[in-house]
């Protein structure tokens, strides 16, 4: 097809460089085609110049290569961090083309802290230089370095890992966040030594009827549990597996099959399939305890026996999945229950609430890495309680679009009850935290907080809140809101967060617990709203992964599905994401997560598959053992080694307040001065050595621990999926692997 002669001009334009592709041929193909070519070339030229060459996602030092410049940045090191806002210096060095040997300096620098806590990712964005130092440049280079860093340090990817994070917040000892308030007052706590499972009622079961059927749900238990009316009995669904009683608090026996009225309200529910392992081993009829006030259950696989902790000289007890130990001087048991300490001279009890500072000596020795390495969470003082306190002052983030807007239902007209000590009043009729303050409305919704006039809205995104909200008391079911902030705003978006509070993590004398300890009041009338529970569901403290819910069952492997009204555990988020789904593991390894970011929306069939595909199926003592073997015995795995053996520039220039710029060896510091790094005593004793010292060295420990930290989430993380492997069905799909 002929066409007449046609020229193209493309401009690509950068803060550096102008591109100019021309194109005119009569050839119409040809000339898209090299117009194409050309354009895709001028891009990736674009790209190589403009952004950071990185290895690793959270590998440092960073460099950012420029057109005639390659910037090197350093780890940062902390100085602040409050709110959003992260303030930090780094060590940074800057060689153009022309030079042979860079020259290094130090920033320092403001962003605001984007926290990702279920990638674990901190972003920092809006990167601001307030200062730069550089005592090995002239004026003009420092000049044009200065003019350099403030063009291009807002588009710098600093981002970090939330590991890092937090090991460098333990060096600063930038948090002090403990709650007052909290109770500690000791459940029921039932023991057996055969396989059981615990079923909460909170209170007398409250009977609602089921649409289109005689059947009636117990609508005040996050268990499945329904009541057949004709036959005066009442019906759970564990897995696949049905049990019944006459009484809720009865003695409860396996059936085979439920009546057929029960069979069709049940299967109006969408439960998630179960894995054979789980069903054949809830076919072993296990004992049903229903307990209607809050209570605990701890399960031994018989007789409780006893190993050695030898580091620690502590004896726990080996054939329970709970945190069972004996103090051999006393001969008195421990346990943790929802991160608190009790103790008891028999394991059938009574247990009375032991504060965590007058726990036995030997308890703090246990060593990390070892089968109990958990627990050190809860004992004041240990690294692994000082790195959980600092996780809870990392927010999860989130930028809202301030057009956004808010639904909140309510089983009749609102109806508020002053919070006794202040001006404020909450609504005890709804799902949702809805707080009166000086004749205005403030709710908050998927921890993101919202104003009105009226109880009934309308509800816009508020931006700011009255400071009163902050000194709720956790004698309140609301109490958890305390913990959602708001940051700024601009005319379009408001800068929102939540720190782990929200979701039932407090700090309290020196450790971290869940839950407040409150036995609240739920609403009932029309439509029953469940208050947060601290109770039930052996909640218990990983490290790495945060919180776990566990039932009875010792030695049944697996996880067990039940469905749930919002509200159980904290605030109601996600309600038309979460699907009141929850797994709860039974032997405990396994780890079960609530929504990491509750800003981040998920589909009902995703939520599913993250779930099925962290289904495990071996048991606990075997799992330790092959962690601790692939720590300590085995060579290590690519996977496994040290950061700095996977990079060719290694993490060791640091700078001081003072802009001091020095590097970690082998054998010591040494500081840049004229060009070249010098370790010479005078300089040592200049530069009153000791003191320095002491002060890089926590910054090089910071370093060092926030590695070691994300080292061995990988390697927890690579021995889930081997497990996950070893239970996956084979190729045929008949059966699960042994």
């Amino acid at each position: 097809m002929a066409v007449s002669e046609m020229s193209t001009t493309l401009f690509l334009h950068s803060s550096d460089i102008l591109v100019h592709v021309a194109v005119s041929n009569n050839d119409t193909e040809r000339a898209m085609k090299i117009s194409a070519k050309m354009f895709l070339l001028a891009v990736a030229w674009l790209l190589f110049l403009t952004t950071p060459t990185l290895g690793d996602e959270h590998e440092w030092p960073r460099q950012i290569d420029g057109r005639d410049t390659t910037i090197i940045v350093y780890q940062p090191q902390l100085e602040s961090f409050a709110n959003d806002i992260l303030s930090a210096r780094a060590a940074v060095s800057v060689q153009r083309t022309s030079d042979t040997e860079p020259v290094f300096g130090a920033v320092w620098f403001e962003a605001r802290a984007e926290t990702d806590r279920e990638t674990r990712n901190v972003a920092l964005r809006n990167v601001r230089v307030l200062q730069s130092k550089f005592p090995e440049a002239s004026a003009d280079q420092t000049r044009s370095f200065e003019q350099l860093f403030n063009r291009q340090a807002s588009g710098w990817n600093l981002d970090m890992s939330l590991d890092q994070m937090l090991a460098m917040l333990e060096q600063n000892n930038l948090a002090n966040i403990e709650v007052e308030g909290l109770k500690n007052d000791p459940p029921k706590v039932y023991y057996r030594q055969h396989p059981a499972l615990l079923v909460m009622i909170d209170g007398d079961p409250k009977l609602q009827p089921v649409s289109g059927s005689k059947v009636m749900r117990v609508v005040n238990s996050p268990m499945y549990i329904v009541f057949e009316p004709s036959l005066k009995s009442y019906y759970l669904k564990i897995g696949d597996e049905w049990f019944s009683s006459h009484k809720a608090r009865g003695n409860w026996r396996s059936v085979s099959q439920p009546p057929s009225s029960v069979l069709e309200v049940a299967a109006r529910v969408d439960f998630p399939p179960v894995p054979p392992e789980v069903q054949g081993n809830l076919a072993n009829k296990p004992e049903i305890i229903v307990s209607y006030e809050p209570a605990e259950l701890i399960v031994t696989a018989g007789e409780p026996q006893y190993a050695l902790l030898e580091e620690a000289g502590v004896m726990y007890v080996d054939n329970s999945d709970s945190d069972i130990f004996l103090d051999v001087t006393s001969q008195k048991h421990y346990v943790t229950l929802s991160g608190r300490w009790y103790r008891s001279d028999s394991l059938n009890g009574p247990w009375t609430y032991v504060p965590a500072d007058q726990l036995p000596a030997d308890f703090a020795r246990i060593p990390e890495g070892s089968v109990k390495e958990h627990v050190l969470a809860h004992i004041p003082d240990t690294v692994q309680a000082r790195e959980a306190i600092l996780d809870s002052t990392i927010p999860q983030t989130a930028r809202v679009e301030r057009d956004r807007r808010a639904e909140i239902e309510y089983d009749g007209t609102p109806e508020f009850v002053r919070i006794n000590g202040t001006g404020m009043a909450y609504a005890i009729n709804t799902a949702t935290a809805v707080l009166r303050v000086d004749g205005r409305y403030y709710a908050c919704l998927d921890a993101v907080w919202f104003v009105a006039a009226s109880p009934y809205g309308p509800w816009r995104v508020a931006i700011t809140i009255p400071q009163d909200i902050y000194s709720l008391p956790p004698s309140v079911p609301i109490y958890y809101v305390r913990y959602v902030y708001i940051y700024g705003y601009t005319p379009d978006i408001v800068y929102v967060g939540y720190t782990p509070g929200y979701l039932g993590t407090y700090v309290y004398r020196g450790r971290v617990v869940y839950g407040t300890g409150y036995d609240y009041r739920p609403w009932y009338r029309t439509v029953y709203y469940p208050r947060p529970l601290t109770w039930g569901f052996h909640v218990n403290y990983n490290t790495y992964y945060g919180w776990t819910f566990g039932v009875g069952l010792h030695g049944h492997y697996g996880n067990l599905w039940y469905s749930f009204g919002s509200g159980w555990w904290g605030p109601v988020h996600h309600r038309q994401h979460y699907y009141n789904e929850v797994n709860i593991n039974i032997n405990r390894n396994v780890i079960i997560k609530r929504p990491g970011n509750i800003y981040r929306p998920i589909s009902k069939e995703s939520w599913r598959r993250q779930w099925q595909e962290r289904s495990e199926y071996r048991t606990r003592k075997p799992d330790n053992e092959r962690v601790k073997e692939r720590f300590k015995e085995r060579p290590r795995t690519r996977e496994e080694k040290s950061y700095r053996e996977k990079k060719s520039r290694r993490n060791d220039v640091y700078i001081d307040r003072k802009g001091e710029i020095y590097r970690r060896t082998d054998k010591g510091w040494q500081k840049r001065e004229k060009g070249d790094w010098r370790d010479d005593r005078k300089l040592r004793q200049k530069d009153n050595r000791g003191s320095r010292d002491k002060v890089l060295e926590k910054e090089y420990r910071a370093r060092e621990r926030g590695d070691q930290r994300i080292r061995k989430r990988e390697v927890r993380e690579e021995d889930r999926e081997e497990r996950r492997n070893l239970t996956r069905p084979d190729k045929k799909g008949k059966k699960f692997r042994d």
